[in-house]
């Protein structure tokens, strides 16, 4: 539900860094960054390049959510 909730941020705000979304989700920058990011990055769901934003293959699979 963490991620369900990341990808849906990210695709409302158009991208945010990193400590916006651990705000967003309540839990510490570190959490995100070590726990939470790897995942959605090896799934491929996000990028990171100025921020964090939304791939394409996220968009598709919040659809199916």
């Amino acid at each position: 539900s963490t991620d369900i909730k990341t990808l849906q941020y990210l695709q409302t705000s158009g991208g945010a860094g990193m400590s916006a979304i651990a705000n967003h989700l309540r839990v510490k920058s570190q959490t995100y960054l070590y726990e939470l990011e790897p995942y959605l990055m090896f799934k491929d769901f996000i990028k990171i390049e100025n921020k964090r934003m939304i791939t394409s293959k996220g968009i598709e699979f919040l659809k199916g959510v």
